[in-house]
């Protein structure tokens, strides 16, 4: 990344003006040209995005159970980091219209080509500033000016669609929405899981037995998330290792029940 921090101290407008003025005026040497030097700002961007992806925990596993790189980076990297790909390459398209326009402005460009650099340098060529006909520049200049900002918003728009926390901050004054629970519809009828006066205990010898969960009770419908909220020690941990059946062989459960989908589980126990 040395080189791309180099050719980002370069100023891009004067090098491609050098470059170009250099070589035959022709669109495919702009097109080259911009290209050439335009690619910097995109590769740090993803750059940095790749590595962050890179450093999540699905990817260390996926690659600490032995999956390849070609899979990592089909399946694991590339899905996240195309989605600020395409609006990078959004952006890019509009400063390279820009590019184009100002170097065929100056008279760099293709005259056999038409673009509306052309057309501001013919129309400015002939005098249309000092003969009043100012309308000649007027309607390129337009329709340079939309078309990069469409392409803007396009990838501002598409980033807000591709990333969806971007929409999501705490800088708005307001209070936060209370849903009362017994008005809020489920979005199924249909209970996936139903835990019934569920009460664990750590067995201590010598010692009476930790209380680790006490009676609790909780219904899990179909379409729902649940979050267990608690300070540390409280058994959240505890809890959902019992409905695993991952206990440790010091907890006992010691009562409720627990239904899945509507059958009772094998880790019912007798209710005292």
């Amino acid at each position: 990344m040395r080189f791309t921090d180099i050719m980002l101290v370069i100023p891009d407008l004067p090098l491609t003006v050098v470059i170009v003025a250099l070589t035959k005026p022709s669109l495919l040497n702009i097109i080259f040209v911009i290209g050439l030097l335009g690619w910097t700002t995109t590769a740090r961007v993803v750059r940095s995005q790749t590595l962050a992806v890179k450093s999540k925990k699905f990817v260390l596993r996926a690659r600490a159970i032995g999956a390849n790189k070609i899979h990592i980076v089909f399946r694991h990297i590339l899905p996240l980091v195309m989605p600020i790909l395409v609006v990078q390459a959004v952006l890019v398209i509009s400063l390279a219209i820009l590019n184009e326009s100002a170097l065929s402005f100056l008279g760099l460009g293709d005259p056999t080509t038409l673009s509306w650099g052309q057309m501001l340098n013919y129309a400015f060529g002939r005098g249309a500033m000092s003969t009043n006909a100012w309308w000649a520049l007027v309607v390129p200049g337009l329709g340079i000016v939309w078309v990069v900002l469409a392409l803007t918003l396009l990838g501002q728009g598409l980033e807000q669609v591709l990333n969806p926390r971007l929409d999501t901050h705490n800088l708005m004054p307001g209070k936060p929405v209370i849903t009362n629970d017994a008005m809020a519809k489920p979005l199924h009828s249909k209970v996936t899981l139903e835990v019934q006066n569920l009460s664990i205990h750590y067995l201590n010898e010598g010692k009476p037995p930790a209380r680790a969960v006490e009676d609790i009770s909780f219904t899990l419908k179909e379409g729902e998330l649940l979050g267990l909220v608690g300070e540390s020690g409280c058994g959240k941990t505890t809890l959902m290792l019992s409905l695993l059946r991952l206990l440790p062989s010091a907890g006992q459960i010691v009562n409720g029940k627990v239904f899945l989908k509507a059958k009772i589980s094998p880790l019912l126990v007798k209710t005292n």
